[in-house]
């Protein structure tokens, strides 16, 4: 599946360069990771199925067992 310029800009700029970072270390652990994830990642921003808000998770749990808020 091609993606078009505008939507390739960060994977262009940041992840074309993967073969200098060692795969084993920490930045090249994650950054294989968001390669691999990358298409998921478009897919699920362009989708109006789920927001990005949490505020609705965040009013519905308390942050604190046992305290109340007044």
């Amino acid at each position: 599946m091609d993606q078009p310029a505008a939507e390739n800009g960060i994977v262009q700029g940041g992840l074309t360069n993967l073969h200098a970072v060692a795969p084993t270390s920490l930045l090249g652990e994650a950054l294989y990771y968001l390669h691999g994830q990358w298409l998921k990642l478009i897919r699920f921003l362009k989708s109006d199925t789920w927001p990005l808000d949490s505020s609705p998770v965040e009013n519905a749990t308390p942050h604190c067992i046992g305290v109340t808020e007044s």
